[in-house]
């Protein structure tokens, strides 16, 4: 019997006698954690992220019922032991794994340590999910596949959870006592206000309905308050509990059936194209509420299946395992790029860590239990003090690039890069000269000589350091609009990253207005700078005349020479000379993109002290790749009146060796593109080029 008269007895079914926790339960989360690692192993579930749903379920009806038990049972909730409990169960397994994480980011990746490092903080402070959401972006987007620490926003989203719903149901249940037969069900009603609440708010957030960047914060895919409902529901049937535990056998078999099977469907339908929060996160939400249903219930055999030893074991260890699997994961991409084999094989050994995790801290410190309140300050204080210290000083360390200049260097020219001067001079995407708002995209503009325009792509920004430097060196202004984002032809194409085809069409009408607003400058000299990177891969398609588009290198190309031609001999009847700037040497963009993968931030810590973050290709190999444009643009020169090419391959390769050090430690800040200083450092050959025009 209940200690509170009047109050029935919760039943534990699906559990041993004397055993602390649901059998079927642990199951559960074994389901929620391999469906979280094998999405993240690579292996084919596009909605394999629900297990993280399953574990908010799991999370509400656990802490709902752990609370419910000891109201009725004294009378009276003590916050204090709850809140001190789960800082034990929780804290000390994820402060390890924040420390080991942020010591091995700082050593592998220089880049990734900052990124490790806040997250890290937010993680220890029980605010990672925000930090996240405002550092690396959306969960989906290619910046969180390089934060090892990405899982942690949500646990962070569990540790908000379970500091304010107490509150709620201990104000429940206060007024149930005290407010008469009418309150008795005051806990269920504030528990379903909440779910409705933040259910119908997060819907209307995640589909767009409503639009502002805080209600984007707080119930999107990061926010607590859009979640909160998925911890309600498992809350709301740990409150009616009774009710479903005089549920027939046949009854609860089906419960379970549905359940197991909604929560798979959830895996298999769900994708990074899903709005979640949204209306699809009701399949593993109702899916997790029915198996809590009909484990609740009668012997039934998918709770039996759910509480077998291997799933208890997995489900013992999923707390862990989950803690370890994305950081090893995200190093051994690291390590070893692009190698599925190495994933997978990193994700399975990952239960190695979570095993010794679970064995020597997580075990031994769930059940301490500090007595007084000052041991309780000295214990929070030994697991989340030296962690934070440790944290906060590799924050410090990396944004002083550990006070050794070549990280520092590095650090500025590839990590903290803050964009070339057309960038942040708001002169780059969709800029036309003259039009307003252009003002201050001249530079030099009380120079005498012949004024210079640079048009063109992120090949043209990355020009104009140098540029700038060689315009006020030949006395002439200079000005610098530039077209970033855009392939830099006029021909109809369709292109992934454009988005649409509006987007296209919109590309083509502003290089277009570009170049006709630069025919209508004074007479001067006009450099044209874009990458032909378009043209050498797969993924860019040229009209092919016949109301279709094509792929076929050759074809491509011809129809952007024809047009290129055509703009070229326009500005020389303009009076304008014209100098066509062949594109730098192409790296590859990773290890999968070829043999020469150059992706300096991911360098480790040795390779910045050493020198030896730099990436090298045979001139010849890099000229043979890219031999295309340049036979473009030798014919046109030949073919013009004032057209020239300007050359810049003598200065990057030297001796027939294209590198990525040239002229500076880092001339290159990419696979594609020159740094600042690489840029600056090329201001000889652009100077010439201004003069002889």
């Amino acid at each position: 019997m209940s200690a509170l008269p009047g109050i029935p007895e919760v039943p534990a079914p699906n559990r041993p006698s004397g055993a602390a926790k649901r059998l079927d339960v642990q199951g559960l989360r074994a389901i929620a954690v391999v469906l979280v690692v094998v999405y993240h192993a690579g292996i084919p579930l596009s909605g394999g992220f629900a297990g993280v749903d399953v574990f908010f379920v799991i999370s509400g009806f656990v802490i709902t019922l752990m609370l419910q038990r000891e109201w009725f049972a004294n009378g009276r909730i003590s916050l204090r032991r709850f809140y001190a409990r789960r800082f034990l169960r929780l804290t000390p397994a994820l402060a390890v794994v924040v420390v080991a994480t942020v010591l091995a980011a700082a050593l592998l990746s220089v880049g990734m340590a900052t990124t490790a490092a806040q997250t890290g903080l937010g993680a220890l402070l029980l605010s990672a999910n925000l930090v996240i959401a405002r550092t690396t972006g959306g969960y989906f987007d290619a910046p969180a596949e390089s934060n090892p620490l990405l899982n942690m926003w949500s646990l962070s989203v569990e540790e908000q959870f379970y500091l304010l719903f107490p509150l709620l149901l201990v104000l429940g249940w206060v007024l149930a006592r005290r407010g008469g037969p009418a309150a008795r069900r005051a806990p269920l009603i504030i528990t379903s206000t909440v779910l409705a609440v933040s259910f119908g708010v997060a819907m209307l957030v995640t589909l767009r309905i409503i639009v502002h960047p805080w209600l984007d914060l707080a119930f999107g895919f990061y926010g607590p308050a859009g979640r909160a409902w998925e911890f309600a529901v498992g809350a709301v049937i740990a409150l009616v509990l009774p009710v479903f535990t005089r549920l027939s056998a046949s009854l609860a078999t089906a419960a379970g059936v549905l359940g197991l099977a909604l929560v798979g469907v959830s895996a298999v339908v769900l994708s990074a194209a899903t709005p979640t929060p949204g209306p699809t996160t009701l399949l593993p939400v109702l899916g997790t509420a029915l198996l809590i249903i009909a484990g609740s219930a009668a012997d039934n055999p998918v709770s039996r299946l759910l509480g077998t030893r291997p799933m208890v074991a997995i489900g013992d260890l999923s707390y862990s395992w989950y803690l370890w699997h994305w950081p090893v994961i995200v190093f051994a991409g690291l390590l070893v790029p692009n190698s599925p084999l190495v994933i997978l094989v990193a994700a399975v050994l990952s239960l190695l860590p979570a095993l010794a995790s679970y064995r020597w801290v997580e075990q031994p410190l769930r059940g301490l239990r500090p007595g007084t309140a000052r041991r309780w300050a000295a214990t929070v204080g030994g697991v989340l003090v030296a962690p934070l210290l440790v944290v906060v000083l590799v924050l410090v360390a990396v944004g002083q690039g550990f006070w050794l200049p070549s990280v520092q260097q590095y650090r500025a020219q590839i990590i903290d890069r803050p964009g070339h001067l057309t960038q942040v001079a708001g002169c780059s995407a969709f800029a036309v000269p003259g039009q307003p708002g252009t003002e201050q995209c001249t530079w030099n503009a009380d120079a005498s000589g012949p004024p210079a325009y640079l048009l063109g792509d992120s090949f043209a920004d990355h020009l104009s350091e140098g540029l700038a430097i060689a315009a006020a060196e030949a006395n002439a202004a200079i000005t610098m609009t530039t077209q970033r984002g855009c392939p830099w032809t006029g021909v109809d194409a369709t292109f992934e990253s454009l988005g649409t085809w509006e987007q296209g069409a919109r590309c083509r009408e502003v290089i277009e207005a570009a170049l006709a607003a630069v025919a209508d400058q004074p007479a001067g000299v006009v450099l044209l700078a874009f990458s032909d990177h378009y043209f050498t891969g797969d993924d860019f398609a040229t009209a092919d005349g016949s109301g279709g588009f094509t792929t076929e290198s050759d074809a491509r190309l011809a129809a952007h020479a024809q047009w290129l031609r055509g703009a070229v001999f326009d500005l020389e009847a303009a009076g304008h000379a014209v100098v066509l700037v062949r594109p730098t040497p192409n790296f590859d963009l990773d290890a999968e993109s070829g043999p020469y993968p150059f992706e300096p931030a991911r360098c480790s810590l040795p390779a910045v002290v050493a020198g030896d973050c730099g990436q090298s290709i045979p001139e010849s190999v890099a000229a043979d790749r890219q031999a295309g444009m340049l036979r473009v643009f030798e014919s046109i020169a030949r073919e013009g009146s004032a057209t020239s090419v300007l050359d810049l391959w003598p200065a990057l390769c030297p001796d027939g060796l294209c590198t990525t050090t040239a002229l500076t430690p880092y001339t290159f800040e990419d696979a594609l593109h020159l740094s600042t200083s690489g840029s600056a450092a090329v201001a000889p050959q652009l100077a010439a080029a201004l003069v002889a025009g």
